[in-house]
């Protein structure tokens, strides 16, 4: 209250220090002439048209410090919200625990040729056992391994594919493949493929350190 009495004291001497000086000026006397010339109901319009447009002066000015001032707020606080949500989302980026890089399922494969193994298969029934990296992703590398197994019978099969997936929690069985032997239609030839999948950039980084 005390600033918005102060500003209409100031403005109220500033108001009076321009009529002051508008009053010595030629133009002011011609007006001020030509307006007692005028009748009396004319001259009443004629003040009460310059009392209305002193009045929305001095309202008009206020009116935009307020206008001004509530923009101000406004934009001070869609400002406070966006950084407040961004130190939001920072906080919650910043507990989440960092995923470990998967690593390429040829590594695995001492423990894969055990896990074949021990469901009585020999080592010279593992025709095939070698890395086969496909991707036809853009930003995902796609790491695979290929076993070739011959003369296993289907129960044998299935639990190699699952103990195989076992390895790893990241590894998955993408081609599962029985092909019957013509010689004893109960055995077959197995063709198996696990993959699991990193990102592009979290590979590159892996290399880079090693």
């Amino acid at each position: 209250m005390s600033a918005l009495k102060e500003f209409f004291e100031n403005l109220k001497e500033r108001l009076s220090a321009l009529l002051a000086e508008q009053q010595e000026s030629e133009l002011y006397i011609k007006l001020k002439d030509q307006y007692e010339e005028l009748p009396p109901n004319t001259q009443k319009l004629v003040k009460y048209f310059s009392y209305l447009l002193v009045s929305m002066f001095l309202l008009w000015m206020p009116v935009t410090n307020i206008l001004d001032s509530l923009d101000q707020n406004n934009e001070f606080s869609d400002r406070r919200y966006a950084v407040k949500e961004f130190l939001k989302l920072q906080r919650e980026f910043s507990q989440i625990p960092n995923v470990p890089t998967a690593q390429a399922p040829i590594n695995f494969k001492g423990t894969m040729d055990q896990k074949i193994i021990a469901q009585g298969v020999t080592t010279s029934q593992i025709r095939e056992a070698s890395a086969d990296n496909k991707s036809t992703l853009q930003d995902v590398e796609v790491n695979g391994i290929r076993y070739f197994i011959q003369h296993v019978t289907v129960k044998q099969a299935l639990n190699i594919a699952y103990e195989l997936e076992q390895v790893d929690k990241s590894l998955k069985v993408e081609d599962f493949e029985l092909i019957a032997e013509q010689k004893d239609p109960h055995y077959y030839d197995l063709k198996l493929r696990l993959i699991n999948f990193t990102p592009k950039s979290t590979q590159k980084v892996s290399t880079n350190a090693k």
